[in-house]
């Protein structure tokens, strides 16, 4: 709950508080538009989203689906009532509890076949 209320909160000082509660000192954060490796960098870039939509926000749709040292859970990027992004986040726990890695995906999933290294990957994982 503390790490998801920095996505909605639009005081700098609040939102870097409840990261630095919820995230270790090396925490990384990576999805479609956000590669950080810090709790500022992550803080000034819910900021920039906070302040690019106006009355937007990110709400949790889903329980929390935890085992040893990972979590993962829904979410929708809600503006003007109307869901606009719906997405999944996993996350690793260091010792203390706190959230080391992020990672957020958008829905849907590609339906193009990869290509590149990607592809060399899909390849190897099916044979």
């Amino acid at each position: 709950r503390v790490y998801g209320s920095a996505w909605n909160e639009p005081d700098a000082e609040k939102r870097l508080c409840a990261l630095t509660r919820s995230l270790t000192e090396s925490a990384t954060y990576i999805d479609p538009t956000i590669d950080t490796s810090s709790r500022e960098g992550l803080a000034d870039a819910i900021g920039q989203f906070l302040r690019t939509t106006p009355g937007a926000s990110i709400v949790t749709t889903s329980g929390l689906d935890a085992r040893r040292g990972e979590l993962r859970f829904r979410w929708e990027f809600r503006a003007s009532g109307a869901t606009v992004i719906r997405g999944v986040d996993y996350m690793e726990l260091a010792d203390d509890g706190r959230i080391e890695i992020i990672r957020g995906y958008w829905e849907p999933l590609p339906t193009v076949a990869p290509e590149g290294v990607l592809a060399a990957y899909a390849r190897a994982w099916t044979e």
